[in-house]
Parts: structure tokens; C-alpha cells; sequence
């Protein structure tokens, strides 16, 4: 997991640059869930691949939901996009999309204020 999350912080330009885009309304909700889930994808590539060099035990392995979680991650985003909503727990499309949506409120709360 912190792995993933410090490959994550070299998507943080291209975050912002989302965030900025939904604040002025230029994307979509489905696109910026959409870009934001393609930067996350990025990191789990690079986390794999980094993974993919060290010499784990299977116990060690086996033991690490994270660990079978990252390597488990399809190579294919459209297969990642599916791979992500397997889980129970979290919808992350929609956690972005509810991102978007508090950006957007912000940004109409702003302009309505500045009126």
C-alpha cells in the first residue's frame, strides 16, 4: 500500500489538473472520475513492476491483501476499471464522481457569492 501511494504522488500534477478542469467545467463527472481512476492505473503499473523485482516468500505474499490486491491489477485499463468494482466495500468511480461534484459546488458557490 505506501508503495502504490508514493508511485500515486507522481500523478499529483495531472490530479490537480483534473480538479482545475472540473472546478472551471471542462470535464465531465464520468471523465474526471474516469482520468483521475487512468493516473491511479499508472501507479499500480509502476507498483507492480516494482514488486515484480523483489523476491517475496509465499508466505509473505500470501499474508499481504495489498500485495495480492497490486499484483492481482489487470495490465488493460478497461479490464482495471471492471477489476475496481469487484470490491464490496468502495465504488471508486463513484468516490470520484462525488469528488467532481464537490468541486463543482464549490466553484457555483464561489461565483455565486462573488455576484
Amino acid at each position: 500500500c505506501f508503495v502504490f501511494e508514493v508511485a500515486n504522488t507522481c500523478g499529483q500534477k495531472q490530479f490537480e489538473l483534473m480538479a482545475k478542469k472540473a472546478v472551471a467545467g471542462k470535464i465531465s463527472r464520468t471523465g474526471f472520475a474516469t482520468e483521475i481512476l487512468r493516473v491511479e492505473f499508472e501507479a499500480i503499473r509502476k507498483t507492480q513492476a516494482l514488486l515484480a523485482g523483489i523476491k517475496f516468500t509465499n508466505e509473505e505474499t500470501s499474508n499481504s491483501y495489498y500485495y495480492g490486491r497490486i499484483a492481482g491489477c489487470p495490465s488493460k485499463f478497461e479490464d482495471f476499471v471492471a477489476y475496481t468494482k469487484r470490491s464490496p466495500q468502495r465504488d471508486v468511480m463513484k468516490e470520484y464522481e462525488s469528488r467532481y461534484d464537490g468541486l463543482r459546488k464549490t466553484s457555483k458557490d464561489r461565483n455565486s457569492t462573488v455576484r
